[in-house]
């Protein structure tokens, strides 16, 4: 199958895409930096800002997918008015570029803990987008990522070192307010380092592919399930 990937240089996608080597993949990108190691990953890479519609439509049509993934965050900014936008726009734009070209297939990637204000309202704008694709949708809701290479490990460091208390984190098992039970829901957290027997945590945290390598063959099954 051939198969588009925008968000393919996030956590999310650089875990997927070893997992699509029988497919044809292209992964998207607005980082020419980047472009070699979606190469590394399998993937055919293309740079495309998915802000920049009349680009990504015309790159959508040329690689003619079957199915097309979401999987575009903007956490690494820092900034939550950022990630909410590129699940509007960003989001809102690939999906019409799906419409446009006719994929089979439409796959979201979304949270499956509570959010609240704009952020909640953006993932709803988000999902009820992902419902009304006329081919078949799929929304994988994802608990909080932990580790090297995430935002979560990032926001630890920056409690750990400062000089005010740390404020206790979300849990991650909270479910999401809205319930789609034909969908896989996916709590990708293991446990805290905290929590972890000392010999353990003096071992020091697994890599990323290693923290994701039993649930993101699911993933990988639920983008290309026939």
């Amino acid at each position: 199958m051939r198969i588009l990937v925008a968000g393919a240089t996030g956590v999310l996608g650089r875990a997927t895409l070893p997992h699509l080597a029988r497919h044809e993949v292209v992964g998207l990108t607005r980082s020419r930096e980047k472009l070699e190691s979606l190469r590394d990953l399998g993937a055919e890479p293309v740079l495309c800002d998915v802000y920049d519609y009349e680009t990504l439509q015309w790159v959508t049509q040329q690689v003619g997918p079957q199915i097309i993934v979401n999987f575009l965050t903007d956490l690494s900014s820092g900034s939550a008015e950022a990630n909410n936008r590129v699940r509007r726009e960003g989001g809102g734009n690939l999906l019409k570029a799906a419409r446009i070209t006719a994929a089979d297939r439409f796959v979201v990637e979304s949270v499956a803990f509570a959010l609240d204000g704009d952020a909640a309202q953006a993932v709803e704008q988000l999902e009820q987008a992902t419902r009304e694709f006329a081919g078949e949708s799929v929304i994988l809701r994802f608990g909080r990522f932990w580790g090297p290479g995430t935002t979560e490990r990032r926001r630890n460091h920056q409690r750990s070192t400062s000089t005010r208390p740390a404020p206790k984190p979300r849990a991650s098992s909270r479910t999401h307010p809205r319930r789609h039970t034909s969908l896989p829901r996916l709590a990708t957290s293991p446990r805290s380092t905290r929590s972890r027997p000392r010999s353990e945590r003096a071992r020091g945290t697994p890599p990323l592919q290693a923290i994701l390598a039993e649930r993101i063959t699911v993933v990988a099954a639920a983008v290309t399930a026939p």
